[in-house]
């Protein structure tokens, strides 16, 4: 019961900690990647619901209760708005991970863990049918990747996301040879002997 509770509260405040963290460590770095990122969120849950009414995948029988509808945008959708958060969060952070060669594994673990108990939850609870948490990990996934994708081609744009300091090498140190020599000094003083 107390494994049930802690997944509701984990599934339930991952579309708006994940999003705030992102922001206050952009703030904390004196940049614009955090906003930047919450502009593209803005426009992955706007797709998501698109995609949804498109699809017209039926709606859960328990949808409509205040557990499930609690998100920072209330969508009326059939597809998972929280599935496809995190997901486009795990696509937009991963993917300049793995154009770098410099994977942080942690990260990556993190949001599977969050992928996978958002999915529990909310077919749990049904808030979403199975195939509605798929779609919608997948939708953001794909948004995710697509948008790093589209936005690495810019010289202008690259500096906006995250991970992606490694792809410049102008800025990595480079080690030139050279000679040290090394020489035996005496230092002079108390030692621990001498107390």
């Amino acid at each position: 019961m107390v494994f049930h509770e802690i997944f509701n509260m984990i599934s339930l405040l991952s579309p708006y900690l994940i999003p705030l963290y992102l922001l206050m460590s952009s703030f904390f770095n004196q940049d614009i990647k955090g906003l930047f990122y919450l502009v593209l969120l803005t426009i992955n849950v706007f797709v998501t619901a698109k995609i949804s009414g498109f699809l017209k995948i039926g709606k859960t029988d328990n949808a409509d209760s205040n557990l499930c509808k609690f998100g920072p945008f209330d969508t009326n959708s059939s597809i998972s708005v929280n599935s496809s958060i995190i997901g486009f969060t795990l696509g937009y952070l991963v993917v300049p991970m793995f154009n770098n060669g410099t994977i942080n594994y942690g990260i990556l673990t993190m949001f599977l863990i969050l992928m996978s108990i958002n999915g529990f939850t909310q077919a749990a609870n049904k808030c979403s049918s199975n195939i509605g948490i798929v779609l919608g990990s997948f939708i953001g996934i794909m948004i995710g990747y697509i948008t790093v994708v589209a936005l690495s081609s810019y010289e202008m744009t690259k500096h906006l996301m995250y991970f992606y300091e490694g792809a410049d090498n102008s800025n990595k140190c480079k080690l030139i040879k050279q000679k040290y020599t090394c020489k035996r000094v005496m230092l002079s003083g108390p030692t621990i002997s001498d107390f």
